[in-house]
């Protein structure tokens, strides 16, 4: 669960997985919120999004080993990033 400003409106969630810069794996879905309660002047009402329909699934043996990055961008309707999220991670060699 993701909350939101109510003066943000994403449009879309992006993950991708980067391997030094390059990207490997990308998703762009449709990002749905609930209706933003009204709010009094000065305070900024916040909403619960959901990214129940939007899956992102991917198997890491798959990767070769090295250093990645796994990133979450919500996009505005033009699709330029208004938030980013992410996480570094290395793939090792399996001993299987």
């Amino acid at each position: 669960m993701v909350t939101v400003a109510k003066r943000m409106l994403p449009q879309q969630v992006r993950f991708t997985i980067t391997e030094g810069g390059r990207s490997i794996l990308a998703l762009t879905a449709p990002f749905t919120a609930e209706v933003a309660p009204a709010s009094a002047e000065g305070i900024t009402a916040v909403v619960r999004a959901s990214l129940a329909n939007c899956r992102f699934l991917f198997l890491p043996s798959a990767l070769a080993p090295g250093d990645y990055e796994a990133r979450a961008e919500l996009l505005d309707a033009s699709g330029a990033a208004m938030a980013t999220r992410t996480c570094p991670f290395k793939r090792v060699d399996s001993p299987l």
